[in-house]
């Protein structure tokens, strides 16, 4: 999930699924992993896009773990090291789900994946607009061709192909697929020629203040509750 929302390459990649066959087609699970802080309204999103493709939902998952972005701003990474213990239970329970299913009785579950508030609900669409956070409020990627090696391993971890590899080996930004700022590419340059130009200060202390209010106490959980 991204920003309170099921990321919208996610929502695109489902829209365009196949209608899908009789049997095990019709079935299926969405998942979301979270930093630990909130998870939005991402897995309601993707339950109502599934059902809507014409799948049965016959659970949810949420899994709380380490966000990623934090490491481009914080001191530490939030959420770094989550209990492998309580994710791995979660995931054997949703196995026996699985394996217990009756295809010719299966209901659809998606309306549990509705466990948000009506507040939470109502902040996600009116404050967290992913798009416009990406273009207007999150810090730019810059880089800084005469630091740059050619190395090609911020390509490597970019998600969305928006660094691309120039016939020069130089790194080049394809506008068609605008940055999503997972940063991977700041953390991932060994000669760190690709910096944050924002006010990373005022995205620290909003970070920051999320943590201190906003975490779920189910962090990692399967829905819906049996």
């Amino acid at each position: 999930m991204y920003a309170h929302h099921l990321q919208y390459h996610i929502k695109d990649l489902i829209k365009n699924l196949p209608k899908p066959l009789n049997g095990w087609g019709k079935v299926a699970i969405p998942f979301v992993t979270y930093g630990g802080i909130h998870s939005g309204i991402a897995l309601e999103e993707a339950g109502k896009l599934l059902k809507k493709s014409g799948r049965k939902v016959l659970a949810g998952l949420k899994v709380s773990s380490s966000h990623r972005m934090t490491r481009a701003f914080m001191i530490e990474e939030y959420n770094s090291c989550p209990s492998e213990d309580k994710i791995i239970s979660t995931i054997e329970e949703l196995v026996e789900r699985v394996r217990s299913v009756d295809l010719y009785s299966l209901k659809d579950k998606s309306k549990y994946l509705n466990y948000q508030s009506r507040k939470t609900y109502l902040k996600a669409n009116i404050v967290f607009k992913e798009k416009v956070w990406h273009e207007k409020r999150y810090p730019k990627v810059v880089i800084d061709d005469n630091e740059c090696i050619r190395c090609g391993k911020c390509i490597n971890v970019c998600p969305i192909c928006h660094l691309q590899q120039n016939l020069d080996k130089s790194t080049i930004k394809n506008i068609n697929n605008p940055c999503i700022h997972c940063f991977n590419c700041v953390i991932e340059c060994p000669q760190k020629s690709i910096s944050l130009v924002g006010n990373l200060e005022t995205a620290k202390k909003i970070m920051e203040n999320m943590i201190k209010t906003a975490k779920e106490d189910s962090d990692t959980y399967l829905y819906p509750t049996i």
